[in-house]
């Protein structure tokens, strides 16, 4: 089975797929009314509507490959500490839906306690959140620890991971929203493309 990383929130490309996939329909179909009827001004205003989703998506995919290069490069050039996961902690953190509404998701923090060189307690730091449900997946406390240079941030690493999430662990398991959340995404993909395909079929 193979084995899920396990990112930080700020890493992850959740929901870049669905916005890009959007665009790609919302010019198609202006691209055939166009065709249809010829160009009219009032259509420049569902052009630039159009780019909103996919500026979205752009600006996510930076900031997300931005913070994995970051990781990454820590990984190569800083030595790494042994570190234990004290807790985990669970947050509801609202998010902003269409139509201003706003629905709640969970975020997972970890305390984590390790050993500076030459210090005579140990310390102990909060992670960055995760929105993926980390005490499913953890086999064992111990994670590397990497310090970056100003000494105010760390980036964790090398998490001991279970076979199957439903393996016994450390931690208790938590529910995390709903099963279906994850399904729904991707018929609305499916649907789209399907869409898309329809479009383009016409020309």
């Amino acid at each position: 089975m193979r084995q899920k990383k396990i990112r930080p929130a700020s890493h992850e490309l959740g929901g870049v797929a669905y916005s890009l996939v959007f665009s790609l329909v919302w010019y198609a179909s202006l691209l055939r009314i166009i065709l249809a009827g010829g160009f009219q001004f009032i259509l420049i205003l569902f052009l630039l509507v159009g780019l909103l989703p996919l500026e979205m998506a752009v600006r996510q995919m930076h900031r997300a490959f931005r913070a994995r290069r970051a990781h990454q490069r820590a990984l190569e050039e800083i030595t790494p500490l042994p570190g234990t996961i004290v807790s985990i902690q669970r947050a509801a953190v609202p998010v902003s839906r269409s139509r201003g509404r706003v629905s709640y998701t969970w975020q997972y923090s970890l305390l984590v306690e390790f050993w500076e060189p030459g210090a005579a307690a140990p310390r102990q730091i909060t992670s960055e959140p995760y929105r993926m449900p980390v005490p499913n997946y953890l086999a064992s406390t111990e994670v590397n620890v990497y310090p970056l240079p100003d000494g105010w941030h760390f980036v964790l690493d090398g998490f001991r991971l279970k076979q199957n999430p439903r393996d016994p662990g450390p931690f208790p398991q938590v529910e995390h929203g709903s099963y279906l959340a994850p399904l729904i995404r991707v018929l609305m993909v499916v649907f789209l493309l399907y869409f898309l395909y329809q479009i383009l079929r016409a020309f």
